[in-house]
C-alpha cells in the first residue's frame, strides 16, 4: 500500500503594520481602520518582475491577498509575505468601501526587506510599517455675535454627522464624504448648520478628500 506523505509550506511575513486614522481627539486617536486595502508599487528587480508575470493571469489579480496586495483586518494589521529581499518597497494605501471619508496614501516607502535565516530555527525579521490616514471633515469654533464669546453646547450638523461644541466652543465632526475629483454630476456643496440658543446659521463649505477643513470662527 502506498505511503502519503505531506508537504509543509512555510510562509514568512516580510512586511506588517497597521492602518489607522489621525484624528486630534483623544478618545478616537490610532481608530483602527478594517478594509483598507494596500499595494506594492515598487520593490526590487525581483518582485517587480514576478508581479509582472502574474499580472497576466486574471485570476490572480481578482485575489484580495497577493505578493503586491494585500486589506487591512478588523484591528486594522496587515501584513504581506514572501516578499524578495532588498528594496526599497512603496506602499499604496485606498479605502474604497469608505468611498471618499478618508484619502489615498500615496508613496508611503523606503521599506528594505532582510533575507530570510538559513536556518528554519532562525528568526525572521519583519519590516514594521505605521500607516495613518486623515479623515475627511471639518472644524471649527462657535462664538456670540455680541462679544465674540465662546458658545459652549451648540448643535453642529453636517451630512448626516452632528456634535455639540465643548467648553471653548469648538467642535470637529470626521467621517464626512469628500467630493469625488471626476463627478458625473455636479453635487451642492456640503451644508453646516450650527444651532444655540433658538439662533441657526447654514454655511456652505468646500469639503476636500482626506482634511479636516478649518472654518474659524462662527457667530450664532
Amino acid at each position: 500500500m502506498a505511503m502519503s506523505s505531506s508537504v509543509q509550506i512555510r510562509h514568512a511575513v516580510s512586511i506588517a503594520g497597521k492602518v489607522t486614522d489621525v484624528l486630534k481627539a483623544p478618545d478616537k486617536r490610532g481608530r483602527p481602520i478594517a478594509g483598507a486595502e494596500l499595494e506594492l508599487l515598487d520593490g526590487p528587480e525581483e518582485f517587480q518582475t514576478t508581479v509582472k508575470i502574474r499580472n497576466s493571469d486574471p485570476l490572480w489579480q481578482q485575489r484580495k491577498e497577493r505578493l503586491n496586495h494585500t486589506v487591512s483586518r478588523a484591528d486594522g494589521l496587515f501584513y504581506f509575505l514572501d516578499l524578495p529581499p532588498g528594496g526599497p518597497y512603496r506602499i499604496q494605501v485606498t479605502v474604497p468601501h469608505l468611498f471618499t471619508r478618508y484619502g489615498d496614501r500615496q508613496g508611503h516607502g523606503g521599506i528594505d526587506v532582510l533575507p530570510a535565516p538559513q536556518s528554519p530555527a532562525g528568526r525572521v525579521e519583519v519590516s514594521w510599517v505605521d500607516i495613518a490616514l486623515v479623515s475627511t471633515g471639518v472644524s471649527g469654533r462657535v462664538i456670540t455675535a455680541l462679544n465674540g464669546a465662546p458658545v459652549a453646547r451648540a448643535t453642529v450638523r453636517i451630512q448626516d454627522a452632528e456634535t455639540k461644541t465643548g467648553p471653548y466652543g469648538t467642535f470637529s465632526i470626521d467621517g464626512l464624504i469628500g467630493p469625488r475629483d471626476k463627478p458625473r454630476f455636479e453635487t451642492p456643496k456640503a451644508v453646516l448648520s450650527v444651532k444655540a440658543d433658538n439662533v441657526e446659521k447654514h454655511i456652505e463649505i468646500d469639503l476636500k478628500v482626506g482634511e479636516i477643513v478649518k472654518v474659524g470662527d462662527i457667530e450664532v
